[in-house]
């Protein structure tokens, strides 16, 4: 178990219509680096539970699913091309995928190392200055819309 020091948040150049893509519809777009990323939204399938009052009881189902909402937040660099990337994308009105690499790398037999990859597409709207003071950073902050997740584990050693 680790932190999320040393992990690693990359911006798709192309935009994306509201269809889900697969691991190698992920893996085919064109990845840019974020750099000075100090906050990631929260990700996931989160479902709304249903609640129905019937005669025999209460009936419970699940209902929509949210796949995470929150702010991706960075100390401002104006010259980042991957920050760059987020200042155009969060004025656009279709979905930008993301990749989150995790800093949880492992060897594998023929010596590569792989990470967790968390893959994401969903609405992007900013930048917006976060509230600071005189020892603050000057900082970006971008609301995410998560409409998809997607998590590739690394690939498991059999030696």
């Amino acid at each position: 178990m680790g932190t999320k020091a040393g992990a690693k948040l990359y911006v798709a150049e192309e935009l994306q219509d509201d269809t889900d893509l697969n691991q190698a519809g992920f893996e085919a777009l064109t990845w840019v680096l974020v750099k000075d990323v100090g906050t990631f939204p929260e990700y996931g399938r989160n479902e709304a539970t249903a609640t129905y009052d019937a005669f025999s009881g209460i009936v419970k189902g699940k209902g929509s699913n949210n796949a995470g909402d929150g702010d991706f937040i960075m100390a401002y660099d104006p010259t980042d091309a991957g920050q760059v990337q987020m200042r155009s994308r969060g004025a656009q009105r279709r979905n930008v995928c993301f990749k989150i690499e995790h800093a949880d790398a492992t060897g594998t037999a023929n010596g590569d190392k792989t990470a967790t990859m968390d893959y994401l597409r969903g609405v992007l709207s900013g930048p917006r200055s976060p509230a600071g003071g005189t020892s603050d950073f000057e900082r970006e902050a971008y609301s995410f819309g998560n409409n998809q997740h997607l998590r590739v584990l690394p690939a498991t050693i059999s030696i």
